[in-house]
């Protein structure tokens, strides 16, 4: 159907609306949550879109099912307005949405998750999002390539994130290539966000494991535990490990969540990131332009850490949060740290 009986734009073609819950590429929505693994794409243009009347999945799973796609070369392009992914799992409801792995080695990528009807959030890459129930496991591995990810409503690379529920959680690991991920509501990397537009209270955002070793770039906001929008919620756990990389962001390892977070710097470079500044990229405080330190411990060995900027704690901040058991600890034995500057207190 078409027109505005169906409450659907006029100028669609008769049947445009047909697909549903399926995947453009990928599983069906037959109530089964099958599983949708398997999908390669080696070489070609390919273009993946569904439209904000049908909440598909571009690629990937289909209604409530599991996704696992592997990228290895051309480029592939991936648009949706999905309570699921762009590349990923499948949608979700009232029920949990599919889990997304992610396997991209090369080529060129583009995944872009907009706006949804109802205003559900979910990621453009990893777990799928849901309504009523948590945000899905999201399994990103990236090794090479051009990737670019954005999300409207939840993380652009990793967990599901959910409207009334927790979000979901996120292993990331990245050794290679360029990354470019932008969220508008949540970290760029890292775990789903819990509940955006639900009143429940102390639902907290998705934990996230995040390992970034090798030579990649990456360009995003923050990247850590997801972002919560529930009363008394807390940012989700993160455990993270750098040994390599040009990185702008900013790490955020905050307090009150079920496990305590830990953050591990080796080698490579955080440069750049201006947390009270999020024009471009937006982060998730306001404190600290390289890493929030709230609870756990920030061990750094080796690595740089250069000009970044925050309202206070230039490079690290580091505040006991009221759930912390024991105040966090900074132990830097190795690297680099300069340039960097803060509004207030701490350059």
């Amino acid at each position: 159907k078409k027109g505005k009986a169906a409450g659907l734009p006029t100028s669609e073609p008769e049947g445009f609306f047909g697909n549903y819950y399926c995947a453009a590429i990928g599983g069906n929505d037959d109530g089964t949550r099958e599983q949708s693994s398997g999908i390669e794409f080696n070489s070609g243009i390919v273009f993946a879109g569904t439209t904000v009347a049908e909440n598909c999945s571009a690629i990937g799973g289909g209604g409530n099912g599991f996704g696992e796609v592997t990228i290895n070369g051309g480029i592939v392009t991936a648009v949706a307005a999905t309570t699921g992914t762009a590349i990923g799992g499948g949608i979700g409801y009232s029920s949990h949405g599919g889990e997304g792995r992610v396997n991209i080695n090369g080529g060129t990528v583009y995944a872009y998750n907009l706006d949804n009807k109802r205003g559900i959030p979910s990621s453009a890459i990893g777990g799928a999002g849901s309504s009523e129930s948590v945000g899905t496991w999201g399994t990103v591995n990236i090794t090479g390539g051009y990737v670019y990810a954005y999300s409207a409503l939840g993380t652009a690379i990793g967990g599901g994130s959910s409207r009334n529920k927790t979000g979901g959680n996120a292993v990331v690991t990245i050794t290679g290539g360029e990354v470019i991920a932008i969220s508008n509501s949540g970290a760029g990397i890292g775990g789903g966000t819990a509940c955006t537009g639900g009143k429940a209270s102390g639902l907290n955002g998705g934990t996230a494991s995040i390992i970034i070793s090798g030579n990649p770039i990456i360009r995003t906001g923050s990247i850590g535990g997801g972002e919560t929008k529930s009363p008394g919620g807390k940012i989700g756990s993160a455990d993270i490990s750098i040994s390599g990389g040009d990185i702008q962001a900013q790490f955020v390892m905050a307090a009150g969540a079920k496990s305590t977070p830990s953050f591990t710097m080796t080698g490579g470079t955080i440069r750049d990131s201006d947390a009270t500044d999020n024009s471009e990229y937006i982060h998730l405080e306001k404190n600290g332009g390289a890493v929030y330190l709230e609870d756990g411990t920030f061990n750094m060995s080796g690595g740089t850490i250069r000009d970044c900027a925050g309202e206070y704690g230039g490079a690290v901040y580091i505040k006991k949060g009221a759930e912390s058991t024991e105040a966090p600890s900074f132990n830097m034995s190795g690297g680099e740290i300069y340039l960097c500057k803060a509004k207030r207190d701490g350059g």
